[in-house]
């Protein structure tokens, strides 16, 4: 059930994201970061985390969508999620670290 519910708040956070309702987002992907961790669904865990850490480098809380980013990297590459998803989260990665270093 925490799967299910997490997925659905995941899949709704998304949907949030692309309407540009950057706030509702990060609420919703919130609620869900502790779902998705309860299920033990590190798959689950980590999509959210991503979607977490670009809501939050849009709206301009750089440090926290690093940690967020660096860590659905690092559960994206330890279990071997799709190339194209760790590029992507990689490529987000560096435009915030560049963010960080031009202060």
């Amino acid at each position: 059930m925490p799967n299910d519910l997490g997925q659905a708040l995941n899949y709704y956070g998304k949907l949030l994201i692309a309407e540009r309702r950057f706030r509702e987002a990060f609420d919703t992907l919130t609620t869900a970061l502790p779902i998705a961790r309860q299920a033990q669904s590190p798959h689950l865990v980590a999509f959210v985390l991503a979607d977490l850490g670009r809501v939050e480098g849009t709206m301009g809380r750089t440090e926290q969508a690093m940690q967020h980013l660096v860590e659905a990297r690092d559960l994206f590459e330890k279990h071997h999620v799709s190339l194209p998803v760790v590029s992507r989260t990689d490529r987000l990665i560096a435009q915030l670290s560049a963010k960080l270093r031009a202060g």
